[in-house]
């Protein structure tokens, strides 16, 4: 019978330590500049929060929460510094998020020149698209090419799913390849031009 109460005390206590942690919840990577939600928590009914590198959509860098367990809080992060922090204090702990800043995504492009004439029945040189850059948290950038008769619709061309594009087939006829690259929901796009003749 002891063994069943001490291990029913134990169990409850374990449980009380996990409601009782103060937590900071909300993106940790971001782009600089831009505005962020963040959930407070703390089991005590009131407490203090401060931001580092970001300014409270109450203005300020500091404020504090009474009445309940939890607030959420907007945050517009620096445009210029690397790296942010929000800390959480009150009775019942502490806690903070170090928040990563990095640059909106940069696009590629095809740097010039960006026609290229080719004779008829000839393979054109290889085409390429400059590396995108930005966005680091990390940054997964993912590149497709495409092509065109028309310059309204575009296909994918099977293969082309890297910066540089080896067309490996003669070209016979005016075609507009295009390069789509999209790094984090971003998409940008680069033309190259070849034409028959």
């Amino acid at each position: 019978m002891q063994k069943l109460f001490f291990s029913v005390i134990c169990l409850i206590g374990f449980v009380g330590a996990g409601l009782g942690q103060a937590s900071v919840s909300g993106p940790s990577c971001v782009v600089q500049g831009s505005s962020q939600s963040y959930t407070l928590f703390s089991a005590a009914s009131s407490f203090s929060y401060s931001v580092t590198n970001g300014t409270l959509s109450s203005g300020g860098t500091s404020g504090s929460y009474s009445g309940g367990t939890n607030t959420t809080i907007t945050v517009t992060w620096s445009s210029s510094a690397s790296s942010g922090s929000i800390s959480l204090n009150s009775s019942d702990g502490n806690a903070s998020e170090t928040v990563t800043l990095t640059t909106a995504l940069i696009s590629g492009n095809v740097p010039p020149p960006v026609q290229q004439y080719i004779n008829y029945n000839t393979i054109p040189s290889t085409i390429t698209c400059a590396a995108a850059s930005g966005e680091a948290c990390p940054a997964t950038y993912a590149y497709q090419w495409m092509q065109s008769t028309d310059d309204v619709n575009f296909s994918n061309i099977s293969g082309g799913d890297r910066s540089e594009f080896d067309i490996q087939y003669s070209v016979h006829s005016d075609n507009l390849f295009q390069a789509s690259g999209n790094g984090n929901a971003f998409e940008h796009h680069g033309l190259f031009e070849c034409g028959g003749s």
